[in-house]
């Protein structure tokens, strides 16, 4: 019964760009707050956000935000003084769940969770998602998908050594330990925004300013 109410009050969102926006959320592990000025350059590098005339992308993207809120899928956690902008925001464990495996049903997003037991859609299915979110996990973690690969999304991992990804576009890794790192990136020509924070052993090589679209 609940997951007819979560789809339905999935399928009644305005257009598929706000639908690809909140599915998105599924990335961030439980109980994250995700820091909207953040969440909205993830977008924008994922081209979710359409471009129209009279709009700059980053006020279309705040009025999905807002939308979201207003129809309770997402929590409002801390506004602007300001603006009163929604600044952070959580997604709830349940609607978090339905939207971890809505993302793998439709090939959007892998999340893989050690601690959580989530083993990933390509071990229960032939399904290839071009974007993966790893967590708390350590080691190697690409394997077979990784040429295609456009988005990784890392959180608490230990001593992970990343391959080359030559069609990444997104890379955002959260306290973290990266082995190698200035080895991985150098070959991720169509690389659109790159986030590391709280990672230790991280050093950019010199060739990170010929890709161009950073």
């Amino acid at each position: 019964m609940m997951r007819d109410i979560l789809a339905r009050s999935y399928k009644d969102l305005p257009c598929h760009y706000l639908r690809t926006c909140f599915l998105y959320l599924a990335a961030f592990p439980e109980d994250y707050e995700i820091h909207v000025p953040n969440l909205i350059e993830l977008w924008m590098a994922e081209s979710f956000i359409p471009h129209t005339p009279s709009h700059k992308p980053e006020e279309i993207a705040h009025k999905y935000v807002t939308e979201l809120a207003q129809r309770n899928l997402i929590q409002v956690v801390h506004r602007s003084r300001a603006h009163k902008w929604i600044q952070t925001i959580k997604i709830h464990d349940i609607l978090r769940d339905w939207c971890i495996e809505e993302a793998r049903q439709d090939g959007f997003l892998d999340i893989i969770d050690k601690k959580a037991g989530q083993a990933g859609a390509a071990s229960y299915d032939t399904m290839i998602c071009h974007r993966s979110s790893f967590q708390n996990l350590s080691g190697q973690i690409l394997h077979g998908t990784t040429p295609i690969l456009r988005t990784l999304f890392g959180f608490g991992l230990s001593s992970v050594s990343l391959p080359k990804m030559t069609s990444l576009r997104v890379l955002h890794i959260q306290n973290s330990i990266l082995k190698d790192f200035s080895r991985t990136i150098g070959g991720s020509i169509h690389l659109r925004c790159l986030r590391l924070t709280g990672c230790r052993h991280v050093v950019l090589p010199s060739s990170i300013g010929k890709l161009l679209y950073l």
